[in-house]
């Protein structure tokens, strides 16, 4: 037993020895390892750099979606190249002679993926893919076909598809349905004999710029700063590559010059350019050579056609019409001229209502009231009535100046209803209300009211816009409070209520006593001189938005003019696009409810700020903050529910020994995103979401408290790195259970954390019934993390019952097994391509 006993103890010994000669070198050679590792890291650093050119190169033709795999390639070649390869410290004084045997075995790996990263280079087809671009779906509405215009509609197709009608018109007066016919066409046309059908509104006065860039976005063409192509010849190779093209120009008031836009109609080298242009005025259609028989006119619907499109909209489906109300609604298409966008309007207005209030209101239309402009002309005085008759029957004051709010917008603008809602709350249109997430719902109940009414309509993602005929009159029934000035030309009236303009500078002062509502838009670029005395006179100013139209960088103003402290009434204060400096000038306005500041250099917000004790929505958004911790005063602005901290620049967070925040206060609404500022993106907020969280750089200066605080409440969550928390859980090791864990969280992102090894774990939980994680969740994405198991332990109460996207890269630690196992709860889960998981797609 002894000799048996000395052969195992030999053995053993034996194969330490082999181990330990094995190990010995990472200890001994340390120094070698890093020169290795730095030597494959430059390597692998300048096959990064020529991936970005590639990259750069694609975007040239427009290829501007980078490939997933290549974008998960960068990623990881990044984190490699910014890995440090110094040893830890022991107690910050001497090198710790474990920590550089780990260190090397580390680096050893590192070199091993950098080597594999390298040959994986390789193998991409392609870095990049062009990006779809919106179709003529995203620009349909209802559309009602009407006998008498049966034979127009199938002309007006057969001669768009004709390639050699390079150029035709859709001529008509104001409100005769021209728009929605030329969408409907264009609809039908848009895969054959089409490749592309792109949708643009021209509007008064021409901005060429504008409409470039909308051209350029239906293309799918991003628009290059470069010397060899202009803007307009960018668009036009796109176009002269892109098959059969129909370019619908919708509103066109005068002669355009199509080739400073870039499209030159005809044919080209793969294809056609065909034009349709839709207009009131005939002689603009000769002006832009469309031939005679090409020009299609539209004109107001016969009696017949008038009366089903009003008792469409104006009885209930499935309802019979009497006869005598017939005979009323017959008189009141008639008195609205027989033009489609007044009949809808009037008939939603009237929808429902007894005889005898139509028959008052026959009576109102027939009533003519002058207008502040002594309207003489016939059809413009039953728009004026038609649409007078719809206002006064909205019987809702906050409608009717929401209405009237949205006339000082111009002309086809696309209003974001989140921005109407600030200019709505700054003037008390809802009065004194205690919350600001409570007014701006009550917005939005008044806005579809007025959509349901068609004296809206719905435009884009969350906006809206008017009609040019509806904006016109809108403007008639404003009387002398409203002024909408889109000649840069021209001044500002005084004595106004609410007025907008497109300026070039502020050299124009004027007597602005009874302005509530201000908005700019300013041509400038480069830097601008603000009067000191322009905002002097503004006593009653209550919502006053500054855009400069710079496309990118800012436009310089200085600082803000010392006058902008007398807006002793000022509410909501909106710059975009500026480079301010010093804004302590703010600290005055003690009023101030709304302060956003959307692209924006500062020097720093000033400590006066968190004394605006009705500040209640703070925004900064793809600003640059120059010196000191801006948390530090928006931690002290106790009274504020709104907080909008996303993609800045702030200087100071990077500095190691900036003081941690350890408590915000519980907002109604927090957009808290830390990612890296970029020039050339500009982010929008999905203003449907209340609570998003991504701190990336920021997460530092987080308590881990704030962080637990901020995390759990959160709809959309996106942690990044390693967060030395010690805790192998999101939940409960991270975010509390408390008041249910993430119970209202929709998206989940994480990203490189190499402690965590499950989600949620389940077995040590005190699960009371009722008690949701997940429950909600639509997606979640996992990278780099090396997670064994989503749950461990009992599923909580409505697990992940709603999940339609699971998306897992690069997590070793679960096999796709385990994969399967989490997911029995769902039937309708099956595996996609490249690591997706959709619900609903065969795998």
């Amino acid at each position: 037993m002894a000799e048996i006993g000395a052969n195992i103890a030999t053995t053993c010994a034996e194969r330490l020895v082999d181990l330990g000669m094995k190990e010995l070198p990472y200890l001994c050679c340390y120094n070698s390892y890093v020169e290795g590792f730095e030597r494959e890291k430059g390597r692998l650093s300048a096959e990064v750099e020529s991936m970005r050119k590639e990259i750069e190169e694609a975007k040239t033709r427009n290829e501007t979606e980078v490939d997933p795999v290549v974008q998960h390639w960068l990623e990881e070649g990044d984190g490699i190249i910014h890995k440090d390869s110094k040893p830890k410290k022991w107690f910050g004084f001497c090198v710790n002679c474990f920590s550089q045997y780990s260190r090397a075995k580390e680096l050893e790996s590192a070199k091993k993926e950098i080597q594999t990263l390298i040959r994986q280079r390789k193998n991409f087809p392609q870095v990049a893919h062009l990006v779809g671009a919106p179709g003529m779906a995203y620009h349909s509405q209802e559309f009602l076909h009407f006998e008498s215009r049966a034979l127009k509609f199938e002309r007006l197709k057969a001669e768009i598809k004709d390639e050699h009608n390079h150029m035709i018109g859709l001529q008509g007066m104001g409100g005769t349905g021209k728009t929605t016919m030329a969408k409907e066409v264009g609809q039908q046309v848009e895969s054959k004999p089409f490749d592309k059908v792109i949708f643009t509104n021209v509007s008064t006065p021409v901005d060429e710029k504008r409409i470039r860039d909308d051209v350029a976005k239906q293309l799918g063409l991003q628009l290059e700063e470069e010397k060899k192509l202009t803007h307009a010849q960018q668009i036009w190779t796109k176009i002269a590559n892109a098959g059969r093209v129909l370019i619908i120009l919708d509103d066109v008031w005068e002669k355009l010059n199509l080739e400073s836009i870039g499209i030159q109609p005809g044919f080209h080298r793969k294809g056609t350019c065909n034009i349709l242009l839709t207009t009131r005025n005939e002689n603009v259609c000769t002006q832009m050579d469309c031939q005679k028989r090409k020009i299609i006119h539209l004109d107001a619907l016969p009696e017949k056609d008038a009366l089903n499109l009003f008792l469409f909209h104006a009885i209930e489906i499935g309802q019979d019409c009497p006869d005598d109300l017939k005979k009323v609604a017959l008189d009141i298409v008639n008195e609205c001229g027989r033009l489609p966008v007044i009949i809808v309007a009037v008939a939603k207005t009237l929808r429902d209502w007894p005889i005898k209030e139509w028959q008052d209101s026959l009576i109102a239309l027939r009533n003519t009231e002058p207008s502040r402009h002594k309207i003489v002309d016939e059809v413009a005085m039953r728009f004026y009535n038609s649409l007078k008759l719809s206002y006064t029957s909205l019987k809702d004051r906050k409608a009717q100046v929401l209405f009237l709010l949205c006339s000082i917008f111009p002309k086809a603008y696309e209003i974001p209803v989140e921005l109407l809602s600030k200019i709505a709350i700054g003037i008390g249109l809802f009065g004194e209300v205690d919350k600001y997430n409570i007014a701006r719902s009550q917005v939005n109940v008044v806005k579809n009211k007025l959509i349901n009414s068609s004296l809206l309509l719905k435009a884009g993602k969350e906006c809206v816009k008017m009609h040019d005929v509806i904006h016109e009159v809108a403007l008639e029934i404003a009387n002398n409070e409203i002024e909408v000035i889109e000649d840069s030309k021209k001044k500002l009236k005084e004595n106004m209520k609410y007025s907008s303009c497109i300026i070039d500078d502020f050299s124009n002062c004027f007597d602005g006593r009874q302005l509530e509502v201000l908005l700019i838009w300013i041509n400038k670029i480069g830097s601008l001189k603000v009067p000191s005395e322009f905002f002097r006179s503004m006593k009653s100013l209550k919502v006053l938005l500054l855009f400069s139209k710079i496309e990118f960088g800012r436009t310089s103003a200085l600082s803000l003019p010392k006058s902008i402290q007398s807006l002793k009434n000022i509410k909501t204060l909106s710059l975009t696009n500026w480079e301010l400096g010093d804004i302590s000038v703010l600290e005055n306005l003690q009023m101030l409810e709304t302060l956003e500041l959307f692209n924006c250099l500062i020097i720093e917000l000033p400590n006066g700020v968190s004394e605006l004790k009705t500040l209640r929505y703070l925004g900064l958004v793809h600003c640059s903050i120059e010196r000191n911790n801006p948390f530090e005063v928006i931690t002290r602005c106790s009274q504020l529910e709104e907080l909008y901290y996303v993609l800045n620049e702030d200087h100071m967070l990077e500095d190691e020994e900036v003081s941690q925040i350890t408590s915000l206060p519980e907002y109604q609404r927090y957009h808290i995103d830390g990612g890296d500022f970029s020039y050339f993106y500009s982010p929008r907020l999905d203003i449907s979401i209340k609570k998003s969280f991504k701190p990336d750089k920021l997460q530092f200066i987080f308590s881990k408290e704030l962080m637990k605080s901020l995390a759990t409440r959160a709809e959309i969550l996106k942690l990044k790195e390693d967060v030395e928390t010690g805790q192998n859980s999101l939940i409960p090791g991270i975010v509390s259970i408390e008041h249910g864990a993430m119970c209202d969280l929709i998206k989940l992102s994480l990203t490189s954390w190499s402690e965590i090894k499950c989600l949620v774990l389940a077995e040590n939980l005190q699960l009371k019934s009722g008690v949701n994680i997940f429950s909600k969740l639509l997606e979640l994405q996992l990278n780099e993390v090396t997670i064994r198991e989503i749950c461990c332990g009992r599923y909580p109460d409505g697990f992940l019952k709603q999940l339609e996207k699971l998306e897992l890269r690069h997590c070793r630690m679960m096999e796709a097994r385990n994969i399967k196992d989490q997911l029995l709860f769902s039937a309708e889960m099956h595996i996609k391509g490249r690591g997706i998981i959709n619900r609903g797609e065969s795998g």
